[in-house]
C-alpha cells in the first residue's frame, strides 16, 4: 500500500507526458467546449479520465504513486501559470486569444464560423445576458475560457 511499485520519475514522466497530451486535445477541441459542458462532452471526458488512468500509473497500486501523479499535475499547472504570467505570447499558446462574435449589432459569421458555434448558442448567450436582439449588442466576445460576455448598446434606448 505504502512501497512504490513504479520508479518514481517514470511516474513523473508519465504523468507529464499525459498532461502535455491532454492539454493539446483540449485546445483542439475549442473554447466552446470548456465554456459549457454538453452531455455528450461530459460522457467523453469520463472516458478519456477512464482511458488514461492506466497510462498514468501502469501496475502502480501504492498511496504514494497516486500523490507523486497529482503532485506531478500541480506543478506542471504552477509552471504554466507562471510561464503565462510572464509571457504574452506563451499566454496565447496556452490560453488563446478572446473572439469578437459580434460588434455593434453585426455577427461576425467568420469567428462563428471557426468557433463552431451556432446561431441558436450565440442568441442563447445574448438572451442570458439580457438582451433580446442581435441588434442591441455593442460587442458579444468569445472569451478564452469559453464565456461569452456581452455588452449591451445603451445609446439605441436614450
Amino acid at each position: 500500500m505504502w512501497t512504490l511499485e513504479t520508479p518514481w520519475y517514470e511516474l513523473v514522466v508519465r504523468a507529464t507526458c499525459i498532461f502535455v497530451f491532454v492539454f493539446i486535445l483540449m485546445r483542439l477541441w475549442g473554447k466552446k467546449h470548456m465554456g459549457e459542458l454538453a452531455a455528450f462532452d461530459f460522457i467523453v471526458l469520463l472516458f478519456m479520465s477512464e482511458a488514461i488512468q492506466n497510462s498514468l500509473i501502469g501496475d502502480e497500486k501504492s498511496i504514494f504513486g497516486g500523490m507523486i501523479v497529482i503532485s506531478t499535475f500541480f506543478v506542471l499547472n504552477i509552471l504554466m501559470n507562471k510561464i503565462t504570467y510572464r509571457s504574452r505570447r506563451m499566454e496565447k499558446l496556452f490560453d488563446g486569444d478572446a473572439k469578437v462574435l459580434i460588434w455593434k449589432g453585426k455577427v461576425n459569421e467568420k469567428a462563428l464560423k471557426e468557433e463552431e458555434i451556432t446561431w441558436q448558442e450565440l442568441h442563447e448567450a445574448i438572451r442570458e445576458q439580457g438582451v433580446l436582439k442581435v441588434s442591441d449588442v455593442k460587442q458579444a466576445t468569445l472569451e478564452s475560457n469559453g464565456h461569452i460576455s456581452v455588452i449591451e448598446n445603451k445609446e439605441r434606448f436614450m
